[in-house]
This record gives structure tokens, sequence and C-alpha cells, in this order.
């Protein structure tokens, strides 16, 4: 399936963007779909944390277990989910820009399973929309600087 691709600019600090949307505890709060979040290994966040999310998307609930894969504050932050119907690689980059941050995400999604009667166009539309929707709930947090907490 085709990547999507977002950019949007935040007007906050670089290090605050980063913390919030890499977070993948807090992502419960801007990002639809997710709704439950945990951390599930022990220790700091770094190359290896794994997570826990249930995810509902098109109607259906599922769980994903995304891995951190590449982790530079704050600059780029990488994951990756193997498990489920789609499954996906995740990348977020951070870059200053007057004043605010620039914030890219790139998410690579496959489908399997439940989701493979489902034409590639139709769940590609929806991941556009869903993301693009995300990242302007994440700007309008960060902005608002409404502390992000679960």
């Amino acid at each position: 399936m085709e990547s999507v691709m977002h950019s949007i600019t935040i007007n906050r600090p670089i290090e605050e963007v980063f913390d919030v949307a890499t977070c993948q505890e807090r992502c419960v709060v801007w990002r639809g779909p997710i709704t439950i979040a945990a951390k599930t290994s022990e220790g700091p966040v770094t190359v290896g944390t794994t997570y826990e999310h249930q995810v509902k998307f098109l109607g259906i609930t599922l769980m994903a277990r995304p891995v951190i894969k590449v982790w530079e504050p704050p600059y780029r932050a990488e994951f990756e989910n193997k498990d489920g119907p789609i499954t996906y690689y995740l990348t977020f980059t951070c870059e200053a820009k007057n004043g605010g941050t620039l914030l890219t995400t790139i998410i690579n999604p496959e489908i399997h399973g439940a989701f493979k009667h489902i034409v590639d166009e139709v769940v590609h539309q929806a991941i556009m929309r869903q993301h693009a929707s995300d990242l302007e709930t994440l700007k309008n947090l960060l902005e608002s600087e409404t502390p992000v907490t679960v």
C-alpha cells in the first residue's frame, strides 16, 4: 500500500512537540483510533521499548504492538507494528522552524487478515483522513498549551 505522509507546523518548541507526538501512551489523547495505550516493557524509553494499543478503525477493534526502532530525541523516532490486520512502520521527524516545529509523519501500512477483502484505496483514504485529523488535534492541543496527560 502507498505511504501516507503529512507535515504540519506547530507553534511550540521542538522538544515539546517531539515529546508529545512520539509518546506511545499519551497518543490516546490525540490519535482518534487509539482507545487504550500502555507501555509493556520496563526501563526508560529507547530503541526496543514496546507498547500495546487497542485500536478501533473502520468499525473493527484490533490490537497493535508498536516497538521503537529509532529513537533520536528531539528529531526522529520510528515505530514498527507487526501485529494485526494493518501492520505499519511509522516515522516522526521534527525540525525547528521559525520559532515553532515542523512535524512530518510517514506511515507505511500493509493490509492483512480481516481487512484484506477491502480495497487498498478505501483503507488508504481512511488512513489519510484520520491521520490528518489526528495531527490537527495534536496541533490544537499543543498550541492551546493544554497539558497532554493520560
